[in-house]
């Protein structure tokens, strides 16, 4: 999704359950290793995405995470930039601002 904002997100890997799909994604994108980590979901979003020979359906759950204090970010290379916004931030798209109004 190139020039685009987006949450830290992936696919499960075969055989992983949902926390450890979810420490994974988040230490291999923004580089924190989360051990306590207690999700709540906020939202469920279900999208279809067309292909060259398939249209691709995705269920995409957010979860909210708490942290002790303000983390210390280290991207992975598929990420230029980051941000702390509040959740009507005119940088996100109609999309994400629909999912953060279930906060």
């Amino acid at each position: 999704m190139a020039g685009a904002w987006e949450f830290p997100s992936g696919n499960a890997l075969e055989g992983e359950d949902i926390i450890e799909e979810l420490q994974r994604e988040i230490e291999e994108e923004i580089g924190l290793d989360i051990i306590d980590l207690k999700p709540k979901v906020f939202s469920i979003s279900q999208y279809n995405t067309p292909k060259k020979d398939y249209l691709k359906c995705s269920v995409q759950i957010n979860y909210l995470i708490k942290l002790k204090s303000k983390p210390d970010i280290k991207l992975s290379e598929e990420h230029t930039d980051y941000r702390w916004v509040k959740k009507d931030d005119n940088l996100l798209d109609e999309f994400l601002k629909e999912i953060l109004s279930n906060l």
